[in-house]
């Protein structure tokens, strides 16, 4: 009998291990803007940044995490942050201080838990970014589509997977030409052990994300609000481009051959199959993910301010 329970407890921990996947795109973080920007270093597992997965993070790196989402031990500089492929410096939004912000998240594997947003000011670009400098800015939602997260630091998931849509407002002190908006999202669905043990308990998987913000003081000129402080030979794709924004679900990407060169390196200019296979692979969705929603989201915030300049 005690070696059955025990299988039954291994078990359970080993079938809930399953990767969850989970995006912040609005404002887009660092390897998401592929989608929506020419010349933007493409990541298709842009929603899989998981510290190097659940057993790297905790078993080789002692729970440590990249504070973009990269596994602790991969030298630096790591690939999300700043000097990394995909930490170039583009500023992905533009606001203004003490503004409340639209965001807008992906989930495309539920697996329960919470995310956080945290804030840190990125002017001195000798100075890294650090965990502690995010924790000190954690932001409030100040309005979800979740009950039990409005005017809290953390936003529960429910069931299903899909966009999310929460707004939270920015400090009144803070400015900067480049601030780090970074997403942290803690799931809840394997086997562990803290006071007690349970489901969500004790250890769990985490996805970590950045997206480059401006903050501007008020009554300050707002910029264009997708410009790249860093990397000047990065440009912002025409309205033709926008229709790159694609979320998958788990059976999409199990059943898409994303091992191949050209999937891990994408030109930019797609051709006309890769663009068919996009198109098939979003049919797949049946609803699930409500693309339309994250574009009329971006439509509100970004592009039309991006055609008036």
């Amino acid at each position: 009998m005690l070696k059955t329970w025990i299988f039954f407890v291994w078990t359970c921990g080993q079938v809930a291990m399953v990767t969850g996947h989970g995006h912040l795109v609005v404002p887009p973080q660092r390897s998401t803007l592929w989608r929506t920007v020419t010349g933007a270093p493409v990541n298709v597992d842009d929603h899989g940044l998981n510290c190097g997965g659940f057993s790297r993070q905790f078993e080789r790196n002692g729970g440590k995490c990249g504070v973009c989402g990269d596994a602790w031990d991969l030298p630096m500089p790591r690939p999300h942050e700043d000097g990394g492929e995909f930490g170039q410096g583009y500023v992905a939004g533009d606001y203004t201080a003490g503004d409340v912000i639209n965001i807008v998240v992906n989930i495309t594997a539920n697996h329960y838990g919470w995310f956080e947003l945290r804030l840190c000011p990125q002017d001195d670009p000798s100075r890294p970014l650090t965990q502690d400098c995010l924790d000190n800015n954690l932001l409030t939602l100040f309005e979800s589509d979740s009950p039990h997260s409005t005017g809290m630091t953390r936003y529960y998931l429910g069931e299903g997977r899909g966009t999310i849509n929460v707004t939270s407002k920015l400090p009144d002190d803070i400015t900067c030409e480049k601030c780090v908006l970074q997403w942290k999202y803690k799931a809840g669905n394997s086997w562990g052990c803290d006071k007690e043990c349970c489901i969500g308990c004790g250890n769990q998987e985490h996805f970590y994300n950045c997206a480059d913000i401006r903050i501007h003081p008020p009554g300050g000129t707002n910029h264009n609000i997708m410009r790249n402080v860093l990397n000047p030979n990065i440009q912002q794709s025409n309205s033709d481009d926008h229709q790159r924004i694609r979320y998958y679900d788990d059976e999409d990407l199990e059943s898409a051959d994303l091992n191949t060169d050209s999937n891990k390196k994408r030109p930019n200019d797609y051709d006309h199959q890769h663009q068919e296979e996009m198109i098939k692979l979003d049919s797949k969705q049946q609803g699930k993910l409500a693309e339309s929603k994250i574009l009329s989201s971006f439509s509100r915030i970004q592009w039309k301010d991006l055609k008036e300049n």
